[in-house]
C-alpha cells in the first residue's frame, strides 16, 4: 500500500493527498463477518489485467460496530500469531493438535504452539472455529466503578443570538439529553455572542451567577479568568446541576433582534477557545490523577450549538449569498480560518473532540468548520430546519458513539493481492515493529477514535494472476476501549478465484461493491476539486455512463446491432444490463446527478462535507447516500412502507420519508391540507401552530420513523419538511428519479404499485411539479446503449450467453 493513497482529514477548503446494525450472534458466522468486514464479492477474477480493470472493486469495507453489538467470542487469552508473517489463528488454517502444530494460510509456515493448541478441543475453540474474533486484554482496571464515566467531563457552548424558533428546540433537546446523562459526569456551560458568559452552575437556587469574558480578546492578563469566576469550579456533576442549567437555557434569548441572525455578533472562536480552557484547567483537579505508567482513555468533549460563522472577535468570517467565503484572500478571512486550524489543532493535541451543531437556517455556512471537528475527533451535523427530537438524538450520539481510541488496522492478504488503498480518516503508517506486541504488515495504520457508524474502505488488486485454489484477506482492528482494557478484533475471510463470469457475478455483494466503487470514484473527484482541476473532476463524472456501458458489455448479452451513419459503416450496439448489476446501474445514475459530484449547485465547504460524510460512513449510511430510500406513511395505519425512490411516488394526497443518508425530507402532498382543514396555510405551518389533525398524526410517524433510522449515524442526518407547491421542493426532487416522461409501462416497471392504475388515474394522482429537463434512469441507460434492468426481466434470461473469459 502506498502512502499517498491514505484518505486523511482535510484542512479547511481542501483534501490532502499525503496528509493526514448488528444482529446478534444467533445467526451463521457468516453474515456476523459480512456485516463486520463487508466483501465487494467471495470471488475474485483470476487473471489480473482484467480482474483488476472490470469496474468492481475487490476488496470490503470494514465497519465500526461496538463489542456489545458485535457479540463476538471474546477470548482472554494471547492469541496464536505466525512466528513468520504475525498473521493470527483462524479456522482456515491446519491444524494437527496432538503435535500442537499449525500451517499459516498466508505464508505457508508450520508454527508450533505446543502449551495453546495441545489437548484443545477444535469443536469449541473461538479462533478455530469462528471467521471474527476478539481478544479482549485488561491491562487497566480503574479502581472505581466500572459502570460511571471515567474521567468523563462535558462542555456545552450555546450560540445566544438565536432566534426564539430555534432556541426553544434546543432547549428541549439539551434537557432532554442532559436527564439522561450519568449523574457523575462533570458539566460545564457557557453562551457567547458578543461576549462569553461561563456560568456558574453552584449557585443558589434560583439564581443565576456568570462572569463575563470579552468576546474579542483571546489572551486574557494571568490570573484574570480566576478573578473573574471568584475562584469557584466551574465544572459540576450533571446530578447536582441539572436545575440550575435548565433555568440557564430558559434565559437565554437574543439580545441584537434588529439584526438578522446570520449578522448578529457571534465570537464562536472564543467560544470554542475557552470551552477548550475549562477542560484544561478541569484536568488539573488532584482526584483526576492516573497512576504513572497506566493510562486510561479519557471521555471528554466539548459540544457547541450555533446558529452561524463566527462574525465578532478572533475567528470572524462572512459569507456572501451564494454561501461562499467574502473577501477569502483579504486578511480577515484569512485569519478566520488560521484561527480555527489553531483550535483544531489545540484540541487534537488535548484530545477533547469538537462536537459542532449548526442550527437554524442561518447555519448553512458552517459547513466550511466541518474539518475542525473531524480533525479533533467530532464532526460536524446540521439542522437547518431544527426538529428537537433529531437534534436530541445527535448530540446523545455524539456523546455516546465512542467506543476506543488508540486505534490500529492492519490488513493481510494472500501473495498475488495487495491493498492499494485505505479510504476513511486513518493516519499514519506503522513499521512492523512499531506496535510493540505484534508483527504487523506494511499496510498497518493508526485510527484516533472508533466510533459507531464509521468505517474504512480497503481497495485491493491482483499483482499477478491468481493460480491459488484459495485466497485469504484477514482484518485486525485493535483499539483501547474506555474501560482501559485493550481489544483486538480479528476477521479473516476466504476468497476464491474464478475464470467464470457467470459464478464471479452470482458471488457480487451489490451493496458494499456499490459503496466501495462510490468511494474511490467520490475521492478522485474531491482531490481533482481540492487542486482547483474543475474540468477534470467534470471528466470523472461524465464517465460513469462509459463504465455503465462497459458493464453491460462484460456481464450483459447483445441484444441489438445494427449499422448507423451515411453508408452503414458504423455500429450501434444495445446491450441488456443484467439483474445482478441492478444495483450499479442506480449507483452510477444517482452518484453523475446528485450532490456529491453532479450538477446541482453547492457550496464547496457543503459539497466538502457530503465528501466527508460518505468516505467516512458504513456501507448502511452510504447505501442511502448513493441511492436514496423512499418511505410512504399509510394515512390509516401510519405505518411506513418502503417504495422505489422516483418521483412518480409524490402524489398529492401521499405523505412520504425520503433518507438520503446524510439529509432526510418529508414530502406532504398539497390535497393533504385541505383534508386536514388548514386550507393555503400548509402543513408546516400546520404543525409549527400545534395542529393535531391529519398532517402531524403523519409528520410525526416520520419523524418517528426518522429517529429509528438514524439511531446509528453520526453526523446524524438533517430533517426538512418540505410541502408541495413550495421552493424547498427542488431539494428532494434533485434526489429521486425524475420518471414522468417515461413510458407508461416503463413507469409501471419502476412503481409496481401503479400497475392497478390506468394512465388518466395515474396523472390525476400525480404531484404539481415541473416535469424535469434531465433523463430518468431508463433515458440515461439507453443514451449509452444499455437496456436498464426490468423487475420483469427473468435472471435466468439476464445470464444466457455468458460463460468464461
Amino acid at each position: 500500500m502506498q502512502e499517498g493513497d491514505l484518505y486523511t482529514a482535510p484542512s479547511f477548503n481542501t483534501y490532502l493527498k499525503n496528509a493526514p446494525s448488528m444482529d446478534s450472534n444467533d445467526g451463521s458466522s457468516g453474515d456476523v463477518t459480512q456485516k463486520l468486514l463487508a466483501l465487494s464479492s467471495t470471488k475474485v477474477i483470476n487473471q489480473r489485467a482484467f480482474g483488476n480493470n472490470v469496474g468492481i472493486p475487490m476488496g470490503g469495507i470494514l465497519n465500526c460496530i461496538p463489542q456489545e453489538e458485535a457479540k463476538l467470542p471474546q477470548l482472554n487469552k494471547p492469541p496464536i500469531c505466525c512466528v513468520r508473517c504475525g498473521a493470527f489463528i483462524n479456522p482456515f488454517c491446519r491444524v494437527e493438535v496432538q503435535a500442537g502444530r499449525w500451517k499459516c494460510v498466508f505464508c505457508e509456515s508450520v508454527n508450533i504452539a505446543q502449551d495453546q493448541l495441545g489437548g484443545a478441543d477444535l469443536q469449541v475453540s473461538p479462533e478455530l472455529t469462528s471467521e471474527a474474533v476478539e481478544y479482549v486484554t485488561n491491562s487497566f482496571q480503574p479502581t472505581i466503578d466500572k459502570g460511571k464515566p471515567q474521567n468523563g467531563a462535558v462542555v456545552i457552548a450555546v450560540d445566544g443570538t438565536l432566534d426564539p424558533e430555534n432556541m426553544d428546540p434546543v432547549r428541549h433537546a439539551l434537557k432532554s439529553v442532559l436527564k439522561d446523562l450519568h449523574p457523575a459526569t462533570e458539566v460545564a456551560l457557557l453562551s457567547f455572542d458578543g461576549s462569553i458568559s461561563v456560568y456558574n452552575l453552584k449557585s443558589k437556587p434560583g439564581l443565576i451567577e456568570a462572569h463575563t469574558i470579552p468576546g474579542q480578546v483571546i489572551h486574557l492578563p494571568k490570573g484574570a479568568r480566576k478573578v473573574l469566576s471568584n475562584g469557584d469550579p466551574i465544572m459540576c456533576k450533571a446530578g447536582s446541576c441539572l436545575p440550575a442549567i435548565e433555568l440557564v437555557l430558559d434565559s437565554l434569548s437574543a439580545q441584537q433582534t434588529h439584526l438578522p441572525e446570520r449578522d448578529r455578533p457571534r465570537c464562536l472562536g472564543m467560544g470554542i477557545h475557552e470551552a477548550l480552557l475549562l477542560i484544561q484547567e478541569w484536568r488539573k483537579n488532584p482526584g483526576l490523577a492516573v497512576p504513572q505508567g497506566q493510562s486510561i482513555p479519557r471521555n471528554e468533549r466539548v459540544l457547541v450549538i450555533m446558529g452561524g460563522l463566527g462574525t465578532y472577535g478572533p475567528g470572524a468570517m462572512v459569507l456572501d449569498s451564494n454561501g461562499e467565503l467574502v473577501n477569502f484572500k483579504d486578511d480577515p478571512a484569512r485569519d478566520g480560518i488560521k484561527m480555527f486550524t489553531r483550535l483544531a489543532a489545540v484540541a487534537q493535541g488535548m484530545g477533547v473532540p469538537v462536537d459542532l451543531f449548526g442550527v437554524g437556517p442561518s447555519s448553512n455556512g458552517v459547513a466550511l468548520l466541518e474539518p475542525l471537528g473531524r480533525a479533533s475527533g467530532g464532526g460536524l451535523t446540521m439542522h437547518s430546519c431544527v426538529n428537537s427530537a433529531m437534534l436530541a438524538k445527535s448530540i446523545q450520539m455524539s456523546l455516546a458513539r465512542t467506543f476506543g481510541t488508540h486505534g490500529l488496522l492492519d490488513v493481510r492478504l494472500s501473495p498475488g493481492l495487495e491493498v492499494t488503498s485505505v479510504i476513511g480518516n486513518v493516519f499514519d503508517r506503522m513499521g512492523s515493529g512499531e506496535s510493540g506486541v505484534r508483527k504487523l504488515s506494511s499496510n498497518a495504520c493508526t485510527i484516533r477514535n472508533l466510533e459507531v457508524g464509521k468505517a474504512y474502505g480497503l481497495w485491493v488488486e491482483a499483482t499477478r494472476d491468481l493460480d491459488q485454489q484459495d485466497l485469504y484477506m484477514q482484518v485486525l482492528l485493535g483499539w483501547k476501549a474506555l474501560d482501559g482494557s485493550h481489544v483486538e478484533r480479528v476477521v479473516t475471510r476466504k476468497l476464491s478465484p474464478t475464470g467464470n463470469l457467470v459464478d464471479y457475478m452470482k458471488s457480487i455483494n451489490p451493496g458494499p461493491a456499490s459503496v466501495l466503487m462510490a468511494k474511490k470514484i467520490v475521492l478522485e473527484t474531491a482531490r481533482m476539486l481540492a487542486i482547483k482541476e474543475k474540468k477534470k473532476a467534470e471528466d470523472i463524472r461524465l464517465g460513469l455512463s462509459t463504465k455503465l456501458a462497459y458493464f453491460a458489455q462484460k456481464f450483459g448479452k447483445l441484444l441489438e446491432k445494427k449499422g448507423v451513419g451515411l453508408f452503414g459503416f458504423g455500429v450501434k450496439q444495445k446491450w441488456s444490463c443484467p439483474q445482478e448489476m441492478s444495483a450499479f446501474a442506480h449507483a452510477l445514475y444517482h452518484l453523475q446527478r446528485g450532490p456529491m459530484i453532479g450538477p446541482l449547485p453547492c457550496t464547496s465547504h457543503d459539497r466538502s462535507f457530503l465528501h466527508s460524510t460518505f468516505l467516512s460512513g458504513s456501507v448502511a449510511v452510504g447505501e442511502c447516500m448513493l441511492v436514496p430510500k423512499m418511505y410512504e406513511v399509510d394515512p390509516r395505519s401510519f405505518t411506513l412502507q418502503e417504495v422505489p425512490p422516483i418521483d412518480l411516488a409524490l402524489r398529492q394526497d401521499s405523505a412520504i420519508l425520503l433518507d438520503h443518508g446524510s439529509h432526510m425530507f418529508i414530502w406532504l402532498g398539497a390535497s393533504l391540507a385541505t383534508q386536514d382543514g388548514t386550507g393555503e396555510k400548509g402543513a408546516a405551518e400546520s404543525v409549527g401552530n400545534g395542529h393535531s389533525g391529519l398532517i402531524s398524526s403523519l409528520i410525526h410517524a416520520c419523524e418517528r420513523h426518522a429517529v429509528s433510522l438514524s439511531s446509528s449515524r453520526f453526523p446524524t442526518p438533517e430533517l426538512r419538511i418540505v410541502q408541495e407547491g413550495t421552493d424547498d421542493m427542488r431539494w428532494l426532487l434533485s434526489r429521486v428519479v425524475p420518471g414522468r416522461k417515461d413510458q407508461f409501462a416503463d413507469q409501471k416497471n419502476q412503481l409496481p404499485r401503479s400497475m392497478s392504475l390506468d394512465l388518466e388515474d395515474t396523472k390525476r394522482s400525480m404531484g404539481r411539479f415541473p416535469i424535469s429537463a434531465e433523463p430518468s434512469l431508463y433515458e440515461w441507460c439507453r443514451e449509452f446503449g444499455v437496456e436498464p434492468p426490468r423487475q420483469d426481466l427473468a435472471r435466468s434470461g439476464s445470464m444466457s450467453g455468458m460463460g468464461s473469459m
